[in-house]
């Protein structure tokens, strides 16, 4: 690792805790109707008119013929259609014989059972399961809260997690106290309560950093004089796991708290097992933080909590300004906050 520079400040403590929408028209015409005598003549007649006068010399032959019947000619005699055959009245049907029968009820057969069909819940649960190292597995389902902001509250830690897409969300956090209880919170004022007993958490003694809405912030620790980079140097960049601790290799540390999220809390937690140490000694511990372009010059506030192994936690918050941006990837260390371990041989 290389070393930039580092800037020792001595720190001391404050007592301020942090917070927790849509015609027809039809035309006609055509010829006049013929005359009335050419519809006689049509079928054969021949008659005159009385209304037309006689010809000059013929009055007498007209009467004449008024003494004698005209003869009609051309008539085709016809008949008047026969009425149809009054039809017969019907008869009237036979009935058949009635019969009495008694009706008698179907048995029906026993339907079978219907599966229950899934319901939609909208609840918040959440467990809590021991693992090694005293550390505990939270898992939180949210369904109605996809990818939504939650609070974990543990003791006096405060990290912010974000739920999945699927609702759920699985977190492993070092446990600061044998009666451990965790709280999720979110912004609705929805969340949920676990608690679980971590008996093993005799074996450690923890150191907490904490955060909001800073950067750049580590918690270093140095076992048995290790110096930078080497072995014994335990942070961020090499944090080991919690597996470290059983196998007598040493403390580990988690890193906690999605950086992503809208005002999002932090933590570092580095974990000894002093009942695995072989032997007498000191891990140094300090809060170091890098200059940045994004909080250069500026106020830097934070807190840590000291667990031991009696499982009392204590609280020291802390205040610091970092240097100017002409100082851009420089460190500056805190002395004295946390303080370090003593450690002695089991």
């Amino acid at each position: 690792m290389k070393l930039s520079n580092r800037y020792i400040l001595p720190v001391g403590t404050l007592g301020v805790a942090l917070t927790i929408g849509v015609a027809m028209q039809q035309g006609f015409g055509g010829d006049p109707a013929p005359s009335e005598a050419a519809q006689v003549q049509q079928q054969g007649f021949t008659v005159s008119r009385a209304d037309t006068p006689p010809a000059p010399g013929t009055l007498e032959q007209a009467k004449g013929a008024q003494a004698s019947t005209p003869e009609l000619t051309g008539i085709t005699p016809t008949s008047a259609p026969t009425p149809p055959r009054e039809a017969g009245t019907p008869g009237v049907l036979g009935q058949p014989p009635l019969r009495q029968v008694t009706a008698s009820e179907p048995e029906i057969a026993e339907l079978p059972n219907e599966a229950p069909v899934p319901g939609f819940s909208c609840e918040i649960d959440m467990t809590a399961e021991l693992r090694d190292a005293a550390m505990v597995r939270l898992s939180l389902q949210a369904p109605c809260l996809t990818e939504e902001r939650v609070t974990l509250h543990h003791n006096g830690l405060m990290i912010t997690e974000t739920v999945g897409p699927d609702g759920a969300l699985s977190v492993d956090i070092p446990a600061l106290s044998r009666n451990a209880v965790f709280i999720a919170a979110f912004a609705n004022g929805e969340g949920a309560v676990a608690q679980t007993e971590v008996p093993s958490l005799a074996g450690f003694e923890r150191v907490a950093l904490q955060w909001r809405n800073a950067e750049g912030l580590e918690l270093h620790a140095l076992e048995f004089g290790a110096a930078y980079g080497e072995p014994g140097h335990v942070w961020h960049g090499a944090a080991r796991d919690p597996q470290a601790a059983s196998s007598d290799e040493g403390g580990f540390l988690v890193r906690l708290g999605d950086p992503k999220a809208p005002e999002s809390m932090m933590a570092e937690i580095y974990s000894f097992p002093i009942s695995a140490a072989g032997r007498d000694g000191e891990v140094r511990l300090s809060v170091e933080a890098q200059v940045t372009a994004g909080n250069c010059g500026q106020e830097i506030t934070a807190q840590t909590l000291e667990q031991d192994s009696g499982g009392q936690v204590s609280a020291h918050d802390l205040s610091f300004f970092m240097p100017d941006c002409d100082g851009l990837g420089d460190f500056l260390v805190l002395k004295n906050l946390p303080e370090d371990l003593k450690i002695a041989a089991n």
